[in-house]
C-alpha cells in the first residue's frame, strides 16, 4: 500500500481499506503492475456512481482530496451523503487493497434498517465477501450485471 501510494503512476485521492462489494454501479478493476514493480497485483481501482454507498468505514485520503472536500463543502454546503460526494469528486482516483484488510462485522446490527440484519449476517461473512470481491476483480463486471 505504501509503495502504491508513494508512486506517481496512479494519482490517488482515496485508498479504501474496506468497501462494500454489494452496492449498485460498482466496478472493481485490476491495476496494472509496472515492469519494475509487481506490488500492484494487490491494488484495485474502484469506480461507482452516486447512490452506490460504497462505504466510508476505512480509508486513507490524500491531503489534496481533503482540501477538495473541504472547499466543496464550503461552496455547496451539505446536499448529499459523503459516499456520494466522494463518488462525484473522485470518480477515477479511488483504489483499494485486494483483498481488503478490513470487513464489516457480519453480526453487527443496523440502526437504520434492521430488517436486513439476517441477510447481512450471511453476506458479510469474510469467506463470502472474499469470493464476491474476487469475482468482481477477475470478471471486471459491474455489480449491476452480477447482482441485479
Amino acid at each position: 500500500i505504501s509503495t502504491f501510494l508513494s508512486s506517481t503512476d496512479y494519482p490517488t485521492d482515496m485508498f479504501h481499506l474496506s468497501y462494500i462489494p454489494y452496492v449498485p454501479n460498482l466496478t472493481v478493476t485490476k491495476t496494472p503492475s509496472s515492469p519494475n514493480n509487481n506490488a500492484n497485483r494487490h491494488i484495485v481501482q474502484l469506480t461507482c456512481g452516486t447512490g452506490s454507498a460504497l462505504g466510508t468505514t476505512a480509508y486513507i485520503i490524500s491531503s489534496t482530496a481533503l482540501q477538495t472536500l473541504s472547499t466543496h463543502h464550503t461552496q455547496n454546503g451539505y446536499y448529499a451523503a459523503i459516499p456520494d460526494i466522494m463518488a462525484e469528486l473522485f470518480p477515477t482516483t479511488r483504489y483499494a487493497a485486494n483483498p481488503t484488510p478490513f470487513l464489516r462485522a457480519p453480526d453487527t446490527t443496523s440502526l437504520v434498517n434492521p430488517q436486513l440484519d439476517d441477510l447481512r449476517s450471511l453476506l458479510f461473512r469474510p469467506a463470502i465477501v472474499r469470493v464476491v470481491q474476487g469475482v468482481l476483480v477477475e470478471t471486471g463486471w459491474e455489480t449491476n450485471a452480477l447482482f441485479f
